[in-house]
């Protein structure tokens, strides 16, 4: 599966499962920490205070 694809996946099931199993699915996926909407790398300090969040800063706001 290439990464769009699979990126795509991990989108999909985000919409269908609590924020949990969620982020469970991106981990799977291999994309835990990767910002859905751009890509880039979500801070560590982020994913400290919101662990299930899909979105780096930039996009969140």
């Amino acid at each position: 599966m290439n990464h769009t694809a699979s990126r795509n996946r991990a989108t999909s099931v985000t919409s269908r499962r609590d924020p949990g199993d969620a982020a469970l699915a991106r981990i799977e996926a291999g994309e835990y920490g990767e910002c859905v909407q751009c890509g880039k790398k979500i801070a560590e300090k982020r994913l400290e205070l919101l662990p299930d969040t899909r979105l780096c800063a930039n996009c969140a706001t």
